[in-house]
């Protein structure tokens, strides 16, 4: 069964950190509007991206927490994460 193996139950914890991590920052985004906005119009964002931020961090956070889709999830993580550096 490969679900048993040492990789499977190493790589769960590291899922479930990193799924909770995005989760907690999605709602957070959705909670409260006003402090992302207040860091992304100075550099020039518009003051609509928090919500598709927040759901991109839920879905992907989801997603980690299932171990679903889990390379596509990492690429568009990575995409996110330079676009962010780069703003």
């Amino acid at each position: 069964m490969v679900w048993l193996t040492l990789t499977g139950w190493g790589d769960a914890p590291a899922h479930a950190l990193m799924g909770s991590l995005f989760l907690v920052s999605g709602v957070g985004k959705l909670t409260e509007v006003a402090s992302p906005r207040r860091f992304m119009e100075p550099d020039g964002v518009p003051g609509i991206f928090p919500y598709p931020t927040a759901t991109f961090e839920i879905a992907s956070g989801c997603l980690l927490l299932t171990g679903l889709w889990m390379g596509l999830v990492s690429l568009l993580l990575v995409a996110f994460w330079l676009i962010t550096a780069f703003i």
